[in-house]
């Protein structure tokens, strides 16, 4: 989750740099919007894939393999030296940032006891403003290409923490594998008396599911599906989540992350982009003049470069 909130402000600091006279790649305010908006569109078929994923081979193994693009994505990003290359990195990258959200919340409900999931489902969303913040703390010390190097690391470690965990005990269980969904659960829970009326009674659940499926014909399951996907208690919830969040995104959840920087600039009207284009000034003797006001405070005056 912490590579997946840096995704979403990383445009933060590429954007400005992208864009700034000296940057070795150029890229016009047209490309840039679509550096900044292709991660939601990617995320899309990496949302439909992930749910046949998890369905399919597990909730570990969709993890698992839902992070290989994000990786090579931030890879592609790292060592871009042109447009093409960034944006295919960024697709990549929002082809993993969407699916972990959402194999997070199946994970942290599956894995986790009830008296713990709310905890971890808002840690889940803490780690993910981390990931923002943490672009814009690097983004005044390092340049982009550092911070997608930087983004990387937690990509890997997850990785590697993901194999250290069992399969879901309820996708085991859903595939009439009960006895490893048994281990699964008592290493996830432990052993107690409470654990195991949790698991007995989640084993009886699949069990009599998997006997409805298997009595009722093909016509009849999807009928059934539809029945339920029509029901009160169904469509309430949803076109409650779904106004949430299209009041979230108007209010500038995920615009405001990815042009934070550009916003403040625009309201404060500060001239300077960022401290690295600064250092890129003064590296390039962009900056020659300046003085000492009556506050005893040193002002600068950017003049064009003559070469």
């Amino acid at each position: 989750m912490l590579s997946q909130g840096m995704v979403l402000s990383f445009p933060s600091i590429l954007l400005p740099a992208v864009q700034s006279p000296g940057s070795e790649i150029k890229a016009d305010l047209h490309t840039a919007s679509w550096l900044a908006s292709c991660v939601g569109v990617s995320s899309m078929p990496g949302l439909l894939i992930s749910s046949f994923l998890m369905d399919w081979l597990g909730r570990k193994t969709a993890q698992i393999i839902m992070i290989i693009p994000g990786t090579i994505g931030w890879i592609l990003i790292s060592f871009a030296s042109n447009v093409t290359v960034l944006m295919i990195g960024r697709i990549l990258c929002g082809f993993t940032a969407g699916p972990c959200f959402v194999l997070a919340a199946v994970i942290i409900g599956e894995y986790t006891s009830p008296r713990h999931r709310g905890m971890f489902l808002n840690l889940k969303t803490t780690v993910a403003c981390l990931g923002n913040m943490m672009v814009h703390i690097f983004g005044n010390f390092l340049t982009w290409k550092d911070v997608a190097h930087v983004a990387l690391v937690p990509q890997i470690v997850a990785m590697l923490i993901i194999f250290t965990w069992p399969e879901s005990p309820a996708w085991l269980a859903s595939k009439k594998r009960f006895k490893a969904s048994e281990t699964s659960f008592y290493w996830l829970r432990g052993t107690s008396d409470k654990s195991k009326r949790e698991i007995d009674e989640l084993i009886r659940a699949q069990k009599e599911r998997l006997d409805g499926l298997n009595s009722a014909t093909e016509s009849e399951n999807i009928l059934m599906f539809f029945k339920k996907i029509s029901r009160r208690n169904f469509l309430k919830p949803l076109i409650v989540m779904v106004f949430a969040g299209l009041l979230q995104e108007a209010c500038g959840r995920h615009v405001f992350s990815a042009f934070a920087i550009q916003i403040v600039n625009e309201v404060t009207e500060t001239k300077d982009k960022t401290l690295q284009e600064i250092e890129n000034n003064f590296n390039g003797g962009k900056i020659r003049q300046y003085r000492v006001n009556d506050d005893n405070e040193v002002e600068m005056k950017m003049i064009p470069d003559d070469s």
